[in-house]
Protein backbone atom coordinates (compact mmCIF):
# COMPACT_ATOMS: atom_id res chain seq x y z
CA UNK A 1 0.00 0.00 0.00
CA UNK A 2 1.28 3.55 -1.09
CA UNK A 3 2.40 5.87 1.83
CA UNK A 4 0.40 9.14 1.55
CA UNK A 5 1.87 12.45 3.49
CA UNK A 6 -0.39 13.79 5.16
CA UNK A 7 1.36 16.87 6.30
CA UNK A 8 1.94 17.84 2.37
CA UNK A 9 -2.17 17.61 2.05
CA UNK A 10 -2.36 20.04 5.32
CA UNK A 11 0.12 22.32 4.24
CA UNK A 12 -1.56 22.44 0.36
CA UNK A 13 -4.39 23.19 2.71
CA UNK A 14 -2.91 25.61 4.56
CA UNK A 15 -1.57 27.87 1.46
CA UNK A 16 -5.14 27.51 -0.44
CA UNK A 17 -6.65 29.03 3.06
CA UNK A 18 -4.35 31.86 2.89
CA UNK A 19 -4.71 32.53 -0.57
CA UNK A 20 -8.19 32.92 0.01
CA UNK A 21 -8.13 34.46 3.59
CA UNK A 22 -5.67 37.64 1.86
CA UNK A 23 -8.23 38.01 -1.19
CA UNK A 24 -5.81 37.49 -3.85
CA UNK A 25 -4.93 34.75 -6.72
CA UNK A 26 -2.12 32.68 -6.67
CA UNK A 27 0.77 34.84 -8.97
CA UNK A 28 0.64 31.93 -11.41
CA UNK A 29 -3.33 32.37 -11.96
CA UNK A 30 -3.08 36.32 -12.00
CA UNK A 31 -1.27 36.15 -14.86
CA UNK A 32 -3.49 33.35 -17.19
CA UNK A 33 -3.94 35.59 -20.27
CA UNK A 34 -6.49 34.64 -23.29
CA UNK A 35 -4.26 34.40 -26.67
CA UNK A 36 -5.63 37.70 -27.64
CA UNK A 37 -4.74 39.66 -24.13
CA UNK A 38 -0.93 37.94 -25.15
CA UNK A 39 -0.86 39.14 -28.27
CA UNK A 40 -2.37 42.92 -26.93
CA UNK A 41 0.44 42.61 -24.64
CA UNK A 42 3.67 45.85 -25.93
CA UNK A 43 7.02 44.96 -26.62
CA UNK A 44 9.15 45.37 -22.72
CA UNK A 45 10.76 48.78 -23.86
CA UNK A 46 14.56 48.37 -24.61
CA UNK A 47 17.57 50.96 -23.74
CA UNK A 48 20.26 50.65 -26.00
CA UNK A 49 22.85 53.15 -26.96
CA UNK A 50 26.80 52.45 -28.59
CA UNK A 51 29.19 51.49 -25.86
CA UNK A 52 27.44 49.68 -23.28
CA UNK A 53 29.18 47.33 -21.08
CA UNK A 54 27.10 44.39 -21.41
CA UNK A 55 24.18 44.08 -23.85
CA UNK A 56 22.31 40.74 -22.61
CA UNK A 57 20.13 38.75 -24.66
CA UNK A 58 16.72 37.06 -23.56
CA UNK A 59 14.49 34.71 -25.51
CA UNK A 60 10.80 36.55 -24.71
CA UNK A 61 9.54 37.58 -22.43
CA UNK A 62 7.45 35.44 -19.97
CA UNK A 63 3.76 36.13 -18.73
CA UNK A 64 4.56 38.05 -16.07
CA UNK A 65 7.15 39.99 -17.69
CA UNK A 66 5.16 41.31 -20.10
CA UNK A 67 2.26 42.18 -18.08
CA UNK A 68 4.96 44.18 -15.71
CA UNK A 69 6.49 45.65 -18.82
CA UNK A 70 9.56 44.49 -16.73
CA UNK A 71 12.91 42.40 -18.54
CA UNK A 72 12.85 39.23 -16.11
CA UNK A 73 9.78 40.47 -14.17
CA UNK A 74 8.91 37.22 -12.21
CA UNK A 75 10.12 37.49 -9.22
CA UNK A 76 10.94 33.53 -9.15
CA UNK A 77 13.31 34.33 -12.25
CA UNK A 78 17.07 33.90 -10.86
CA UNK A 79 18.18 36.63 -13.31
CA UNK A 80 18.07 39.48 -10.86
CA UNK A 81 20.23 37.42 -8.37
CA UNK A 82 21.97 35.73 -10.36
CA UNK A 83 23.48 39.22 -11.38
CA UNK A 84 24.33 40.69 -8.08
CA UNK A 85 25.49 37.13 -7.13
CA UNK A 86 27.99 37.32 -10.20
CA UNK A 87 29.36 41.02 -9.31
CA UNK A 88 28.43 42.40 -12.18
CA UNK A 89 26.47 44.89 -9.87
CA UNK A 90 27.00 46.35 -6.15
CA UNK A 91 23.44 45.62 -5.35
CA UNK A 92 20.69 43.07 -5.26
CA UNK A 93 17.89 44.46 -7.49
CA UNK A 94 14.24 43.76 -7.94
CA UNK A 95 13.09 43.22 -11.50
CA UNK A 96 11.08 46.84 -11.14
CA UNK A 97 14.94 48.65 -10.62
CA UNK A 98 16.15 46.94 -13.54
CA UNK A 99 16.35 50.48 -15.48
CA UNK A 100 19.52 51.30 -13.36
CA UNK A 101 21.06 48.74 -15.01
CA UNK A 102 21.61 50.90 -18.05
CA UNK A 103 21.28 54.49 -15.44
CA UNK A 104 23.55 53.29 -13.54
CA UNK A 105 26.41 49.97 -14.41
CA UNK A 106 26.18 50.85 -18.35
CA UNK A 107 24.25 47.43 -19.27
CA UNK A 108 20.97 46.58 -20.83
CA UNK A 109 18.60 44.00 -21.64
CA UNK A 110 17.07 42.98 -25.07
CA UNK A 111 14.68 40.13 -26.50
CA UNK A 112 15.25 38.07 -29.71
CA UNK A 113 11.31 37.76 -30.28
CA UNK A 114 9.50 40.72 -28.19
CA UNK A 115 6.23 38.00 -28.19
CA UNK A 116 5.25 37.93 -24.56
CA UNK A 117 4.03 33.61 -24.04
CA UNK A 118 3.62 31.76 -21.27
CA UNK A 119 6.53 29.65 -22.14
CA UNK A 120 9.81 29.62 -24.73
CA UNK A 121 8.18 26.17 -25.60
CA UNK A 122 5.63 28.17 -27.65
CA UNK A 123 7.64 29.82 -29.90
CA UNK A 124 8.53 27.79 -33.15
CA UNK A 125 12.61 27.85 -33.89
CA UNK A 126 11.76 29.42 -37.00
CA UNK A 127 10.40 32.21 -35.33
CA UNK A 128 13.21 32.67 -33.28
CA UNK A 129 15.59 32.30 -36.00
CA UNK A 130 13.31 34.73 -38.40
CA UNK A 131 13.67 37.17 -35.60
CA UNK A 132 18.26 36.90 -35.60
CA UNK A 133 18.55 39.65 -38.40
CA UNK A 134 16.61 42.16 -36.26
CA UNK A 135 18.76 41.30 -33.51
CA UNK A 136 21.65 41.69 -35.48
CA UNK A 137 20.77 45.10 -36.82
CA UNK A 138 19.63 46.21 -33.18
CA UNK A 139 23.47 45.32 -32.19
CA UNK A 140 25.28 46.66 -34.95
CA UNK A 141 23.42 50.14 -34.63
CA UNK A 142 24.68 50.29 -30.73
CA UNK A 143 27.39 48.03 -30.20
CA UNK A 144 28.02 46.99 -26.70
CA UNK A 145 31.87 46.11 -25.33
CA UNK A 146 30.21 42.38 -24.52
CA UNK A 147 26.71 40.14 -25.67
CA UNK A 148 26.10 37.99 -22.72
CA UNK A 149 23.18 35.46 -23.93
CA UNK A 150 20.90 34.26 -21.60
CA UNK A 151 21.09 30.74 -21.91
CA UNK A 152 22.42 28.43 -24.07
CA UNK A 153 19.58 27.90 -26.25
CA UNK A 154 19.56 31.28 -27.26
CA UNK A 155 23.02 31.22 -28.25
CA UNK A 156 22.30 28.22 -30.25
CA UNK A 157 19.79 29.80 -32.48
CA UNK A 158 22.22 32.81 -32.64
CA UNK A 159 24.85 31.10 -33.98
CA UNK A 160 22.54 28.46 -35.97
CA UNK A 161 24.47 25.14 -34.33
CA UNK A 162 24.02 22.86 -31.00
CA UNK A 163 27.71 22.21 -31.43
CA UNK A 164 28.82 25.09 -28.72
CA UNK A 165 30.61 25.50 -25.18
CA UNK A 166 29.37 27.21 -22.35
CA UNK A 167 31.64 30.67 -21.28
CA UNK A 168 33.74 33.06 -23.34
CA UNK A 169 33.72 32.35 -26.86
CA UNK A 170 36.62 32.87 -29.22
CA UNK A 171 34.45 33.97 -32.26
CA UNK A 172 33.60 37.84 -32.93
CA UNK A 173 30.75 38.21 -35.34
CA UNK A 174 30.61 40.29 -38.24
CA UNK A 175 26.78 41.06 -37.68
CA UNK A 176 26.61 43.40 -40.88
CA UNK A 177 27.32 40.10 -42.95
CA UNK A 178 24.81 39.09 -45.45
CA UNK A 179 22.69 36.07 -43.25
CA UNK A 180 21.31 33.35 -44.57
CA UNK A 181 19.61 29.95 -43.06
CA UNK A 182 22.52 27.58 -42.68
CA UNK A 183 24.79 30.43 -40.63
CA UNK A 184 22.88 32.92 -39.03
CA UNK A 185 26.35 35.14 -37.89
CA UNK A 186 29.50 34.69 -39.88
CA UNK A 187 32.70 34.76 -37.65
CA UNK A 188 35.10 37.49 -38.80
CA UNK A 189 37.90 36.36 -37.04
CA UNK A 190 38.97 34.22 -34.42
CA UNK A 191 40.53 35.74 -31.08
CA UNK A 192 44.08 34.63 -29.66
CA UNK A 193 44.24 34.69 -25.44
Amino acid sequence: MPRVNKDSKATKRTSAKRTAIAGQASPARRHQLTAQELQQLAPIPETLRPGLDVLFVGINPGVVSGVKQLHFGNPQNFFWPGLFQSGLIPEAIQPEDGHRLAAEWNMSIVNLVQRTTPSTSDLSRQEMRDAVPELCRKISANPPRVICFVGKGIYEIFVGSSKITLGLQDSVYDLDAPLNASLVAEPLRTKTR
